[in-house]
């Protein structure tokens, strides 16, 4: 029975959590769709970069950043749900940016990995316009570069 005490204690409020009185939600579960609908319901919010809120026995939600927080962020830090890509389709600069923002333009989320690891081709292969593109732009869309060797016809 003495086992018990504590328990009893701390659910009859008077024992307090390490944060202050031990409040428990009063929204199920199931009505919790996004990391903001489980903060506001009380559950646990861990510390970690993006924040993440657990609901207890089922799922946890990441917060989700908005373009001008993306945006705060170097390319070599950008979070996790945040996406590099340039600020627009002509654009040779990247950044870091909000998902939604970049998929708008018509990039994905993998975008940046792919060309980083050569896995897409991400320029215009014009070798036969009559034009040797020796100095190009980064962008896609831009010409690939050529040289005598990767173009002979447009480069002599």
């Amino acid at each position: 029975m003495l086992a018990l005490l504590p328990l009893l204690l701390l659910f009859s409020g008077c024992i307090s959590a390490p944060d202050g009185p031990l409040v428990l939600p009063v929204d199920p579960p199931q009505s919790i769709n996004s990391f903001e609908e489980c903060a506001a319901a009380g559950y646990p919010i861990m510390e970690s970069y993006p924040r993440q809120c657990a609901v207890p026995g089922g799922p946890s939600f990441t917060e989700v950043f908005s373009e001008a927080e993306c945006a705060r962020h170097d390319v070599d830090f950008c979070p996790g749900n945040c996406v590099v890509c340039p600020p627009c389709v002509e654009c040779s600069s990247i950044g870091c940016h909000s998902e939604e923002f970049c998929t708008s333009i018509g990039f994905s989320r993998g975008w940046y990995q792919e060309t980083q690891m050569g896995g897409g081709e991400t320029c215009v292969d014009q070798c036969g316009n009559g034009i040797c593109e020796e100095i190009v732009c980064m962008a896609i869309g831009c010409p690939c570069a050529e040289t005598q060797e990767s173009c002979p016809q447009d480069c002599t």
